[in-house]
């Protein structure tokens, strides 16, 4: 705050510069090599094109979070605790209504829009049609010796997942990303807006000063 009014530099430069470094090499590069690991050790698709998705699903999502969670900081800078404690309640709570724990289906018509509006719906939604696109899913309940098998998409079906097209997952996801930076730019233009009183009191300490002199 003190450097932008001292006139060292924009605020849009200090915005696209913290945001880029921040967003890139803490946010990006590590969900792509996190993602890279992962995809290998769990046994997915051996696919080319399902890697490449699962990279950029994961990216987006890091993304999302990471952008989320900046926006909560930036709003409450002065109280880093209480930014902290709103930033994972959120964040547990995008999880929650956008993973297996909630199916849309069965939630209340007033409530069904707010799975849509969490990352993880859109994330999760993606990876799942994609990694099972085809397959034959075992389920076994425990204490019982009967064994099904259903198609994945019947299974997806039922966990409300696979309704959606890649496409519009992936645009979804780009257009919170892009959302909540907006958000984080907005805020950094309040904080640094000058106080109001700046240029009158400005004013009116330069008049009384010339009249002294």
């Amino acid at each position: 705050w003190r450097e932008y009014h001292a006139g060292l530099y924009r605020a849009e430069v200090h915005v696209t510069v913290k945001l880029a470094l921040d967003l890139l090499l803490v946010r990006v590069l590590p969900a792509l090599v996190f993602g890279a690991v992962v995809y290998l050790l769990a046994g997915l698709r051996r696919e080319a094109p399902a890697f490449l998705l699962f990279e950029l699903i994961v990216a987006l999502a890091n993304l999302n979070a990471g952008l989320l969670c900046s926006a909560i900081g930036l709003a409450l800078h002065r109280s880093p605790g209480a930014a902290t404690l709103l930033a994972v309640v959120v964040m547990l709570l995008t999880v929650i209504w956008g993973s297996l724990q909630v199916s849309t289906d069965c939630l209340h018509a007033v409530l069904r829009w707010v799975p849509f509006c969490s990352w993880a719906f859109y994330a999760y939604d993606l990876m799942l049609t994609e990694e099972l696109r085809g397959e034959i899913v075992k389920v076994t309940v425990p204490g019982v010796d009967t064994v099904v098998y259903l198609e994945a998409e019947s299974l997806l079906d039922l966990l409300s997942f696979g309704k959606l097209s890649a496409w519009v997952n992936i645009l979804a996801l780009c257009g919170l990303a892009f959302f909540w930076l907006l958000v984080n730019c907005a805020i950094v233009l309040l904080k640094l807006r000058p106080p109001r009183c700046a240029l009158p009191c400005a004013g009116s300490g330069g008049g009384a000063g010339a009249g002294g002199g």
